[in-house]
């Protein structure tokens, strides 16, 4: 990351990109690069959240009908068995 780092520098220098907020090229590189590395880590997270609410949905649910358990593990697919 160090030499992306390095690079993005150098091209925020080329186009006088610094101008606008006064402010050395290398600290708006090391911000931009903090950035990404938090978007990455955010990104991350949401994977994460997204994979565990698909896991709840997906739990095996079950109700009591008359004298029979019913387990529903999947589209068509109920297990009964006598409670």
């Amino acid at each position: 990351m160090k030499q992306f780092q390095n690079e993005l520098t150098k091209l925020i220098n080329r186009h006088s990109l610094e101008n606008g907020s006064n402010t050395p090229d290398y600290i708006i590189s090391d911000y931009l690069v903090r950035c990404l590395k938090n978007f990455n880590e955010a990104s991350a997270h949401r994977v994460d959240w997204h994979t565990s609410t698909i896991l709840e949905s997906h739990q095996p649910q079950t109700t009591t009908d008359c004298n029979y358990t019913v387990g529903i593990d999947g589209p068509g697919e109920e297990l009964k068995q006598p409670i």
